[in-house]
């Protein structure tokens, strides 16, 4: 089990998925984006992995700060669940990534269980 952690974010590789968890109250700027970004891809080294990833804890993310996400996010990820509060926001971030288009096949979920079922199928 490999972890790594920033003032944003915790990540943990564990029997084979990446997992993520942004830390309360996180405002993702394009700086923010890019250290979330640069701080995964040197845990990762080079290798790829599923990923879940809880958002629970974003209070809002800036356009450029999306942008970087949805661009570079997905790199170095075969398959990436997204854990929002509510069954709405699942919606709103399905409507996002609809339009989004990351490289990898993401969907947003209120419920773990579903998340990870869906992400190891």
């Amino acid at each position: 089990m490999v972890k790594v952690e920033n003032d944003f974010i915790s990540y943990e590789i564990k029997e084979g998925v990446l997992f993520a968890a942004y830390k309360e109250n996180v405002i993702i700027t394009e700086d923010v984006a890019k250290q979330v970004v640069d701080d995964r891809l040197k845990l990762q080294d080079g290798n790829s992995y599923p990923a879940l990833v809880d958002c629970r804890g974003i209070k809002y993310a800036s356009s450029a700060g999306q942008k970087i996400l949805a661009e570079q996010g997905s790199e170095g990820m075969t398959k990436i669940a997204l854990i929002v509060a509510n069954f709405a926001l699942a919606i709103m971030g399905d409507f996002y990534l609809y339009f989004s288009k990351p490289k990898s096949q993401t969907k947003a979920f209120s419920n773990k269980k579903k998340a990870m079922k869906w992400l190891l199928s």
